[in-house]
C-alpha cells in the first residue's frame, strides 16, 4: 500500500502480488487461500475510493466519506486492491455476455487521454469471453492509471496500469501506444480467467498465470488486429527467449519456491518461452483441441486453486497423454534445444530427414549432454511448386522423419515451420545463405526468414560460425524489401558494438554508415502518411543506430534539434520518431543541451515526462557527464522510482559502461541504498559489460558476497557472471575475425 504523487496531488494504490498484503492486512498471505473479503475505506470527503467490487455505500459523513464495497468472489490476498484519491471517472460503457460496467479512472487532469482505452477496451473482453466459453466472472471492469508502475497488475474488477500504457493525447497517439495497451489490457483481462478464477496454490506455478496469459494475448491481438503480423512478433519474443535460455544460471519454468518468493525472475522465460512452448504444443495438437482442453481446465478448476498437474490432467484428456509427458519436458527442465535437421535423398527410396537434437549453449557456456527434449518438430520442404509439412513427436536423439507423398528429393527444406517451434535449427553455411538470400529464400514466409536469421546469429554467439560469414550474410540484408528483417540485421550489427576497441571503431562507424545511412536518409525523422508499424519500426531503429553507433554527425544534430524543440514545445513533437531522437541525443549532444534537459528535469511535475528526460540524460556520453550523473543518482535529487535510470541508462553504451562498474566499486553502499526496494538486488547488473578475465575475478569478489545460495538477487548475480563469460568467450572467438571484415568493408 503506497502513495504516488502526481501534479501536486497524491494518490493511494496497492501492489500486493506477491506477498505485501500482509503489510497492509492480518491474513494467510498465500495465494492457494482464497476467500470472499469485504473492505469499507474511510477517506477525505473529496477524495474518491474503489476496489474490487462496486460501492454498496458510499456516504459523506462531515468531512469524511465512508465507503463500504460489496463482498468479493473468493480471490487470493495478493489479488484485493484499492485506491483512493481526487480521481476523476470516465464511462466507457459496457460489454460481454453480462454486460460489464467498464470504468477508466485517472489522476484529475487526464479524462481527455481515455478515448483510445476506452474505444477498444469492450471489444477484447468479448473476444477473451468467446475463446474461453464463459463470461467475464466478475461484477465490474475498472482501469486505473498510475503515474508510474512496471507494466499492469490484473487485480479482479479494478486492473491497475503504468500510466503511458493505458493514457495518450487522443489522435496524437504513437504507434506503439496502440500496439501497447491492445497487447497489455488483454493480458490483463486474461489474467481474469487464468489466474483469478482459477489461481495457482503456490508460487512455483507463477507460469500457469503468466505463460499462459502471454499465449492468449497474442491469440487475441492476432484475431483483433491481424494486420499487425504478429508471427513476427512472436518469433522475436521466442529467440529473447531462448537467448536467456542459453545461460547456465537459466531457470525452468516450473521453478521450485521453498519460501517468500521473489517472482519477478526469470521474466522473460515465464513469459516468453512460456508462451512459445504452449503455442507450439497448440499447433501439434490442433487449435480446437486445445481450446477444448483449455475450457475443460476452466470448468473443472473455476473458483479453485491448481498445480501444474491440474492442467496436464485436462491436457491428456482431450489428447494423447504423451503429449502432457512431452509439455513437461520444457516445463520442468532449463535450456533449449538445437534441431539439425539432414535431408537424405538416396536413389530409390522416399526422401526423409534424419534429426538430431542437443542442448544448444551459448559460448562460454557448457552444454548438458544428457538432456534432451519431447519436441514436436514441423519441417517445411519445396515439392514442386508448392511446399509440403511433415511433423514428428520426437523424443529420442535421433530420429528419421519420412516425407510423406513426396518423391523428389526437396528443392529447399526449413527446420521449424512457421518458427513456431521452441528449438534452434542447425543449417550449413550454404544452407543459410540459400534461405536467407537465395530463391530458395523466397518461399519461406517473413517469420520462417526471420527465424533462421536468428538461428545464424545463434550459432555465431556459441562461437561455431564465422564473424566473416555472419556479417557478410547480414549485410546482404540491409535493404531487404521485408522492413522486418532489415530491423532485425540492423539489430545485429548494432550489437555487435562490444566487439569494437578503439582502433576498429572508425572502421565500424564506416560500415553503419556505408550499410544503412542511406535508407536511414530516406526515411529521415517524420512520419509519412500511410507509414504502417513496420516502417516506422525500422525508421527509429536505422535513426538511432547510424547516429549512435554510425557516428553521423549531421543525423545527429537533426535529433538535437527535435529535442530542443520538443523541449519549447512538447505537444507539437513528432510522437513516432521524437523516442529515436530522444535516445540518439546523448552521443552528439552538447553540455548545453545537458542542462537544459537536468534543470527542466529539475521543474517537471509530471512523473512520464520527467521519467523520460531522466532517461534522456541518462544516455550522455561524455564520460564527466556520466560521473555526474551518477552523483546525482545516490544524492537522491530525483525521487527514487525514477533516478534508477541514471544508473542503468549508460550500460547501453558500452565505451561509458564502465565508469557506472567503476562507480559502483569505489560507492558500493551508496549506489545498493540509493535503489529502492526489491531493485537493491539489481545492483550486481552494473558489472554486466565487463568482459575481460580479470574483471570477472573482481567483479565475483565484489559482488559474490551480496548473493549468497538462496537469496533472492542469486540468479541475477549469476546471469551476470554468465554473460561476462560469455562475452569474454566471443571476444576470443570472434574480435579478430570481425576486426579482419571490418577492414575489407
Amino acid at each position: 500500500m503506497f502513495r504516488q504523487q502526481d501534479r501536486g496531488n497524491h494518490y493511494l494504490y496497492t501492489q500486493f502480488e506477491s506477498h505485501y498484503a500482509r503489510r497492509a492486512v492480518p491474513c494467510f498471505d498465500e495465494p492457494r487461500w482464497k476467500t470472499p473479503w469485504k473492505l469499507t475505506m474511510r477517506l477525505p470527503a473529496g477524495q474518491l475510493a474503489f476496489a474490487n467490487t462496486p460501492a454498496r455505500r458510499d456516504e459523506v459523513l462531515g468531512a469524511r466519506r465512508v465507503v463500504e464495497f460489496a463482498e468479493t468472489k473468493p480471490i487470493p490476498s495478493y489479488l484485493l486492491a484499492f485506491a483512493a484519491g481526487p480521481f476523476e471517472v470516465v464511462d466507457a460503457g459496457s460489454a460481454g455476455k453480462n454486460n460489464t460496467p467498464l470504468r477508466i479512472i485517472v489522476p484529475r487532469g487526464l479524462t481527455d487521454q481515455t478515448a483510445f482505452a476506452a474505444a477498444h477496451m469492450g471489444n477484447l473482453l468479448e473476444l477473451l469471453e468467446d475463446y474461453f466459453g464463459r463470461p467475464y466472472p466478475y461484477e465490474k471492469l475498472d482501469s486505473i492509471a498510475m503515474p508510474t508502475f512496471i507494466g499492469a497488475m490484473e487485480n479482479p474488477g479494478l486492473i491497475t496500469y503504468d500510466r503511458r500504457y493505458l493514457l495518450a493525447q487522443p489522435g496524437a497517439e504513437p504507434d506503439w501506444f496502440h500496439r501497447s495497451f491492445i497487447g497489455i489490457a488483454s493480458h490483463e483481462m486474461g489474467h481474469q480467467w487464468f489466474g483469478n478464477l482459477v489461481t495457482l496454490a503456490w508460487w512455483d506455478d507463477f507460469w500457469l498465470n503468466e505463460s499462459f496469459t502471454a499465449w492468449i494475448t497474442a491469440k487475441v491481438v492476432e484475431q483483433y488486429r491481424p494486420k499487425w503480423n504478429r508471427a513476427i512478433d512472436r518469433v522475436e519474443r521466442a529467440d529473447d527467449a531462448m537467448s536467456d535460455d542459453s545461460s547456465a544460471a537459466s531457470r525452468p519454468i516450473y521453478i521450485d519456491v521453498p519460501g517468500l518468493p521473489n517472482i519477478w525472475t526469470s521474466l522473460s522465460i515465464v513469459y516468453s518461452k512460456g508462451e512459445s512452448v504452449i503455442g507450439m504444443f497448440e499447433r501439434w495438437l490442433g487449435k480446437e483441441r486445445f481450446q477444448q482442453g483449455v475450457r475443460a481446465y476452466l470448468d473443472e478448476h473455476a473458483w479453485k486453486s491448481v498445480t501444474r498437474d491440474d492442467f496436464f490432467a485436462s491436457l491428456a484428456a482431450v489428447s494423447d497423454p504423451a503429449l502432457a509427458d512431452a509439455f513437461a519436458t520444457f516445463i520442468l527442465q532449463p535450456g533449449a534445444p538445437v534441431v539439425k535437421a539432414t535431408l537424405q535423398c538416396d536413389k530409390g527410396q522416399p526422401p526423409r530427414v534424419a534429426l538430431a537434437q542437443r542442448h544448444f549453449v551459448f559460448a562460454g557456456q557448457t552444454p548438458d549432454r544428457e538432456r534432451r527434449w519431447h519436441i514436436p518438430v514441423c519441417v517445411r520442404y519445396g515439392r514442386g511448386k508448392r511446399s509440403a509439412r511433415s511433423c514428428a513427436l520426437m523424443t529420442d536423439r535421433e530420429m528419421t522423419l519420412p516425407l510423406e507423398g513426396s518423391r523428389q528429393c526437396p528443392s529447399w527444406l526449413v527446420a521449424n515451420e512457421g518458427g513456431i517451434g521452441y528449438y534452434r535449427s542447425e543449417y550449413s553455411p550454404r544452407d543459410f545463405e540459400s534461405l536467407l538470400l537465395g530463391r530458395r529464400g523466397a518461399s519461406l514466409s517473413e517469420a520462417e526468414r526471420l527465424s533462421v536469421l536468428n538461428d545464424l546469429n545463434a550459432t555465431f554467439s556459441a562461437g561455431t560460425a564465422d564473424a566473416r560469414l555472419t556479417f557478410s550474410l547480414i549485410a546482404r540484408l540491409a535493404n531487404d524489401k521485408s522492413p522486418n528483417i532489415a530491423y532485425r540485421a540492423a539489430q545485429l550489427v548494432g550489437a555487435a558494438e562490444f566487439l569494437v576497441d578503439d582502433k576498429t571503431r572508425p572502421a565500424y562507424q564506416r560500415f553503419i554508415r556505408k550499410l544503412f545511412g542511406n535508407r536511414a536518409r530516406r526515411l529521415g525523422w517524420k512520419t509519412r502518411k500511410g507509414d504502417d508499424q513496420q516502417t516506422t519500426r525500422l525508421r527509429s531503429r536505422l535513426l538511432r543506430l547510424v547516429v549512435e553507433e554510425g557516428g553521423d554527425q549531421a543525423m545527429g544534430r537533426e535529433a538535437v534539434k527535435i529535442v530542443n524543440q520538443w523541449l519549447d514545445a512538447p505537444d507539437s513533437a513528432d510522437t513516432n520518431t521524437l523516442a529515436a531522437a530522444l535516445q540518439s541525443v546523448g552521443r552528439t549532444g552538447d553540455r548545453r543541451l545537458y542542462e537544459r534537459l537536468l534543470e527542466t528535469a529539475k521543474a517537471e511535475t509530471d512523473a512520464r515526462r520527467k521519467r523520460r528526460l531522466l532517461q534522456t540524460l541518462s544516455l550522455f556520453a561524455d564520460p564527466d557527464l556520466v560521473r555526474r550523473n551518477l552523483d546525482l543518482f545516490v544524492a537522491g535529487t530525483f525521487e527514487p522510482r525514477l533516478s534508477p535510470a541514471l544508473l542503468w541508462g549508460p550500460l547501453y553504451n558500452p565505451a561509458v559502461a564502465p565508469i557506472v562498474w567503476e562507480f559502483t566499486r569505489e560507492n558500493l553502499d551508496a549506489v545498493r541504498n540509493a535503489l529502492p526496494g526489491i531493485s537493491r538486488q539489481d545492483v550486481a547488473s552494473t558489472a554486466i559489460r565487463v568482459c575481460d578475465r580479470a574483471g570477472l575475478a573482481e567483479a565475483i569478489r565484489i559482488l559474490g558476497p551480496l548473493y549468497p545460495p538462496g537469496s533472492d538477487g542469486e540468479r541475477d548475480y549469476d546471469l551476470v557472471v554468465d554473460r561476462i563469460r560469455q562475452c569474454i568467450a566471443q571476444r576470443e572467438a570472434h574480435q579478430a575475425n570481425f576486426a579482419a571484415f571490418l577492414s575489407a568493408n
